[in-house]
């Protein structure tokens, strides 16, 4: 198989490969001069399969600045959607029949973020808290183990944090509907669903009873 041609595309450190199957193949700009690409050069299975990893690598790292660029990012996250878009970025450039390596292109794609300080652990637990001032501590906690966030840094973020604490919390949602407690099925609706979000029961009911006790 060969290179047929070398189209620009609108993106100016892209270009396309198109082969004399009508195979087309994005690659960053850099990597005409790199890899010694011209019109008519014969390529072999490894330097395709070597060129699927760039262009994947390309679309992977590329997606990540992109991500970065919206707010901190932490390794866990970037790897789940990476594991989420590059499935479908094989299917959209007809990939499938090459099968390659996502857990490698995956780990490049870290390593180099990781090689430009664009991974932030800390300023992504700390956006975490902000973005989701109604959780519970015990919520927030828990979830950002699920990200594999360091504990020591979930209780020092959570210290830091300018935020209210789980019974302030509490008051702040439960004050709303304060005329609505003498019912006692809303009353049990709420604290479900307060202990749903990962509120202590006992903090709850120090909560309304002190509320009550106000009225």
């Amino acid at each position: 198989m060969e290179i047929k041609s070398i189209k620009a595309t609108r993106q100016p450190d892209k270009v396309l490969l198109v082969f004399t199957n009508n195979f087309v193949l994005p690659v960053p700009v850099e990597e005409i001069s790199r890899q010694s690409l011209a019109k008519n050069l014969e390529v072999n299975p490894k330097l395709l399969q070597k060129l699927i990893n760039i262009s994947l690598y390309f679309y992977g790292y590329n997606l990540c600045l992109r991500q970065i660029a919206f707010s901190p990012k932490n390794q866990a996250i970037l790897e789940r959607k990476l594991k989420q878009y590059l499935p479908r970025q094989i299917l959209k450039l007809k990939l499938n029949q090459y099968q390659p390596d996502l857990n490698l292109i995956i780990q490049k794609v870290i390593q180099k973020l990781n090689s430009q300080n664009l991974i932030d652990e800390s300023g992504f637990t700390f956006s975490y808290i902000r973005r989701y001032p109604k959780k519970s501590s015990k919520q927030i906690n828990y979830e950002l183990s699920l990200l594999k966030v360091p504990p020591k840094l979930i209780t020092k973020a959570l210290a830091q944090s300018n935020i209210l604490n789980d019974q302030q919390k509490i008051e702040k949602l439960v004050v709303k509907k304060i005329k609505l407690l003498d019912n006692p099925d809303t009353k049990i609706k709420l604290i479900a669903s307060l202990v749903r979000h990962g509120y202590q029961y006992q903090d709850i009911k120090a909560v309304i009873d002190d509320l009550t006790k106000k009225q």
